[in-house]
């Protein structure tokens, strides 16, 4: 059976993300962060309360603080993930957080594991960008020959009511 200590030892550090534990009142003052959570911003604990006076709100990008604070305002146990921009030291990363309302010592607090997803939001806007504005047809050689072409019909995609249509075309 895991042990209470074993489970905050994987939360703290044994896991992909950054695990942490806030109030559940405005600002969410941090009660822990994990040694993963300062790995990713490149902060320590010493940082997090002099630079941001250790609250997770001073550390969310300004114009991300509305969406997550309506958000995070009367939270269930099941939310959302959300994606917002977080202060890191070399600038700010792209974050998906999970988090969920618990209990700790008699007092509500929130639960969150926050993922770095930068790279993945600057890929999906570079495909929006692209799709935007590329003619019609979009034709993809992969790295393994294989061809890929997407059609847009009339160049629009299922948002402006019509559909993408994708044919592998097999190897070139």
């Amino acid at each position: 059976a895991l042990s209470l200590s074993q489970e905050m030892k994987f939360l703290s550090g044994g896991m992909p993300g950054g695990y942490h534990r806030t109030t559940s009142a405005a600002g969410y003052e941090f009660l822990h962060v994990s040694e993963t959570f300062m790995r990713m911003t490149g902060y320590d604990r010493r940082d997090i309360k002099e630079l941001f006076d250790n609250e997770l709100m001073n550390m969310i990008h300004p114009d991300d603080r509305e969406s997550v604070q309506d958000a995070l305002a009367g939270p269930n146990e099941s939310m959302p993930a959300l994606e917002f921009r977080l202060r890191s030291r070399t600038g700010w990363i792209w974050v998906m957080d999970q988090f969920t309302l618990t209990a700790f010592e008699g007092h509500a607090s929130l639960q969150g594991i926050a993922l770095e997803i930068s790279e993945t939001v600057n890929l999906r806007s570079r495909m929006e960008l692209l799709m935007k504005h590329s003619p019609d047809r979009v034709s993809i050689l992969d790295t393994g020959g294989e061809i890929r072409e997407e059609i847009l019909v009339n160049g629009l995609f299922h948002d402006g009511g019509c559909d993408q249509y994708r044919h592998d075309a097999g190897p070139f």
